[in-house]
């Protein structure tokens, strides 16, 4: 008897993993080796400033992940890359140095999802932080309000009254 092709929903399905697009700027690319001599490309990946996992502040924390070469392809051309973490893992996060006094070692464990979340959240806080600084040095001194407004304070000085005249005084004119 010819085997069955499983149906939907028998398939297995792919969102067993918790994906998040970072930044390149938030992943650095490195080696480990085993006790055996094999070696295995990781990344670290930073945690940006207001990263609250359920309500607790990882700013500064860490992870790391192996790294595909998708990955290196996507932050080579793209900028961003897509991390996954499985989604029945706790996922190991730090921050600070062992034996070191100044920046103690701290290790903790997520859930996969409320990472994901958390960096998103973070992420969007970021671009809308930054969109709000961009309208703002949008609204501000510009050089060509500047020149409107010396050129509205010339002819009003030489008596001009732009709103009633279509014509500008120039410098002959006023020297005349």
């Amino acid at each position: 008897m010819p085997k069955k092709t499983p149906g939907p929903e028998q398939a297995p399905k792919a969102d067993n993993y918790a994906k998040i697009n970072m930044p390149a700027a938030f992943l650095t690319p490195h080696d480990i080796q085993t006790s055996d001599g094999r070696t295995f490309e990781k990344c670290f990946v930073s945690f940006p400033k207001g990263t609250k996992v359920n309500g607790i502040d990882v700013s500064g924390f860490s992870t790391d992940v192996f790294l595909s070469d998708y990955m290196k392809k996507d932050m080579l051309e793209k900028g961003r890359a897509t991390v996954s973490f499985k989604k029945d893992e706790p996922v190991p996060i730090w921050t600070g140095k062992k034996d070191d006094a100044e920046h103690p070692y701290q290790r903790y464990e997520v859930k996969a999802t409320d990472l994901t979340h958390a960096l998103k959240v973070a992420q969007d806080a970021y671009k809308a932080g930054k969109a709000a600084e961009r309208a703002a040095a949008k609204d501000g001194v510009s050089l060509a309000g500047e020149a409107r407004d010396m050129e509205t304070g010339k002819d009003a000085l030489a008596g001009d009254d732009p709103a009633k005249s279509t014509k500008s005084r120039t410098g002959q004119d006023i020297a005349q």
